[in-house]
């Protein structure tokens, strides 16, 4: 029988690391999804200034969020699910008066046509 921190030390061996990307490089990454700053948050479930300050470099990804960017960058932005993406707006709609400049917002995500 393998122990517990056996397999975990051989699991690690096998993951990829994660290369630092730079503002250039996000916004390359959203302007080939050719998705604005707000439909791209929303992909990956952050703010759309985020966003920004990342393109400025006024802030660099987590560890978390440059993981989804390096996956972005490889697999396109599709990966992360389109159907996901258009739920996820209408859950916060859904769950809000619908007068709020967030909910306007959303809706308008919702008419963007978003990458398949």
């Amino acid at each position: 029988m393998v122990s517990k921190n056996a397999f975990t030390s051989r699991s690690c061996l096998c993951l990829s690391k994660v290369p630092d990307l730079t503002a250039e490089e996000i916004r390359s990454i959203r302007d080939r999804a050719g998705v604005s700053q707000s439909v791209f948050a929303a992909y990956l479930n952050v703010t759309t200034n985020l966003v920004s300050k990342w393109e400025r470099a006024d802030k660099r990804p987590s560890g978390a969020a440059e993981k989804l960017l390096s996956i972005v960058k490889a697999k396109g932005l599709g990966v992360l699910g389109r159907r996901f993406v258009l739920s996820w707006l209408r859950n916060q709609i859904e769950h809000c008066s619908g007068l709020c400049f967030r909910c306007c917002l959303h809706r308008q995500l919702l008419e963007t046509k978003l990458p398949r």
